[in-house]
């Protein structure tokens, strides 16, 4: 049992005066059985921990039954004031109002202030010293050639850790280049049909009008075993920060997955090299991407894209591993009905071929919140689902093996959430295919399925049960998805869980397509283990036949 504290009495006393000040004098709200209820709740002098969110709950829904719409916009009321005095103090009075003291250069600074016109200096974090032990006292001259000494060795190995690392430099009040370093874990990979692979990035990022930028971001890896340098650029030219207006380009030459959702690069390199399984399958893709996206009204969302890719067979290059060398490889093709003309399906095996498509996607969100940051509309979330309408055109002309169908889907997504930590996530998705006939493999819908029993980053929306790139639709397909998270439900009753941020998740997830019939899957898990990892055991049915269970670890490396 649970005593009503006496400031909870006080809150809801001034929400009710609050109320009552906002109700115009001659208006009265009728009684509803919500308001018996809680009086008879703070009636009670001693309320259980079930009363009293059973109160919280009724007091917000009171609360938003009487309250106008509030306004989208979010406005931000952190204001920043520079004082006009802050450059003529000296270092005693700095050294006596803040703790920390004065830097060297900020020291410095206060000599020079009138005659930057107020600027503040920048503090150069090119150079670090450590000195350990006692350090000896030099003459000036031994002192000056000590010092430069270190600088020149400082900066060589700054240079060295730029190199390797990645920097970032501010080229300009409204420029940046952000180079990732030549020793970029997150381009490091091994698969057996590039062999292992290596490469690097940089980003040039540019103010463009008063709130608008302009990014241009070029990167190249290498594959060794097959001998053959891989790039992409991407430019993008937000030219409308408060629409959203951005003008696209992406072009490339590079191995690519038959699955939009795919394989992360470090799980496929880890069961390539350790247990001599390659899961991800690739193809040679050469292609320009153009598009166009701008907010038409606040929450609803139109973007417009070309594609044109010239698509090639790989075959594996690489028959390197750390561990089991007599196991064979498996060839590089795709664990899918379709490519393997299983019974039922339409055989449509992996051919080079030249793609031409268009596609335009509308998301509408109904009263969607924003905010403005520096000139521009940054979305703040909605109190209502989430609706999208996709269209995707397929174009025919001479030997390209790619004929013309038409791809019509539709999606709904919302994530309720009720108090700090308990959250309610669903997603359903329906498409179907016109000239299906048409279709290839690359462009078919393909379920996020992920089979690895350990993945990296989470994934929204998955089955974990089946092969990657088994389940794909060419006709019709749908699939949904429903998760609650709560930080209370099993497990976290036991003493040992209930004093950690451990969160529960029940799931379950369903497709359908006419060749595969329907498949389900239902899942618990514990999230926020250690605070990076998600732990959890799942079952998968086709139909009303239990197919199989699995468990999957989860991590977030980001």
């Amino acid at each position: 049992m649970l005593r009503r504290p006496a400031v909870y009495e006080t809150a809801v006393a001034a929400g009710a005066e609050k109320e009552a000040a906002e109700r115009p004098e001659n208006s009265e709200r009728p009684e509803t059985s919500a308001d018996r209820e809680i009086e008879a709740l703070l009636a009670k002098d001693n309320l259980t921990a079930r009363e009293m969110s059973r109160l919280a709950r009724l007091n917000r829904k009171n609360v938003s039954a009487t309250r106008e719409n509030p306004p989208l916009e979010i406005e931000n009321k952190t204001t920043k004031i520079v004082d006009d005095d802050a450059t003529s103090r000296d270092s005693a009075y700095w050294a006596e109002v803040r703790p920390i003291p004065l830097t060297r250069e900020e020291s410095a600074s206060l000599a020079t202030a009138p005659a930057a016109k107020g600027k503040l200096a920048v503090r150069d974090t090119s150079t670090v010293t450590i000195t350990i032990g006692r350090r000896s006292q030099p003459g000036p001259a031994s002192a000056v050639n000590s010092d430069s000494a270190g600088m020149k060795k400082n900066q060589t190995s700054q240079v060295i850790r730029d190199l390797t690392g990645g920097k970032r430099w501010q080229l300009s009040k409204n420029s940046s280049l952000k180079f990732d370093g030549l020793a970029d874990l997150k381009r490091f990979s091994y698969n057996t049909v590039d062999g292992f692979v290596a490469g690097t990035g940089m980003s040039l990022s540019a103010r463009s009008g008063k709130a608008g930028r302009f990014t241009i971001a070029p990167s190249a890896r290498y594959a060794f075993s097959r001998e053959k340098l891989m790039w992409n650029v991407t430019a993008s030219l937000l030219y409308d920060p408060m629409h959203k207006g951005n003008i696209y380009i992406r072009a490339g030459s590079q191995s690519d997955e038959f699955s939009p959702s795919g394989v992360n690069y470090l799980v496929n390199t880890v069961s390539s090299l350790f247990f001599r399984d390659n899961i991800m399958r690739l193809y040679g893709s050469r292609y320009i991407i153009g598009g166009h996206r701008i907010d038409l009204v606040n929450g609803l969302t139109l973007d417009i894209r070309g594609k044109y890719e010239k698509r090639d067979l790989l075959t594996n290059n690489s028959s390197f591993s750390l561990f089991r060398r007599e196991k064979p490889w498996s060839e590089n093709l795709p664990d899918n009905p379709y490519a393997s003309a299983a019974g039922g399906y339409d055989y449509e095996p992996p051919v080079s071929h030249r793609h031409l498509s268009l596609e335009s996607s509308l998301t509408w969100t109904p009263r969607q919140k924003y905010r403005i940051s520096d000139g521009a509309k940054v979305s703040a979330g909605s109190d209502y689902p989430t609706f999208t309408l996709i269209w995707r055109h397929g174009y025919s002309y001479n030997d390209t093996l790619s004929g013309s169908y038409d791809l019509f889907a539709a999606e709904i997504n919302h994530t309720d959430m009720f108090g700090a930590m308990n959250q309610f996530r669903w997603r359903i998705r329906a498409g179907s295919f016109l000239n299906s006939e048409n279709v290839r493999l690359q462009d078919m819908h393909f379920f996020n399925t992920q089979s690895s029993p350990v993945l990296l980053n989470f994934y929204e929306d998955a089955f974990y049960l089946k092969p990657c790139y088994s389940v794909s639709a060419r006709k019709a397909f749908a699939e949904a998805h429903l998760r609650y998270t709560t930080p209370t439900l099993l497990l976290k009753r036991l003493p040992g869980l209930s004093r950690t941020l451990i969160r529960e998740n029940i799931g379950i997830s369903a497709l359908w397509t006419p060749e595969a019939g329907y498949y389900y899957e239902a899942g618990y898990s514990l999230s926020e283990v250690f605070l990076i990892g998600t732990v959890g055991v799942y079952a998968g049915f086709t139909g009303t036949t239990f197919e199989s269970a699995g468990i999957r670890v989860v991590l977030r490396v980001d």
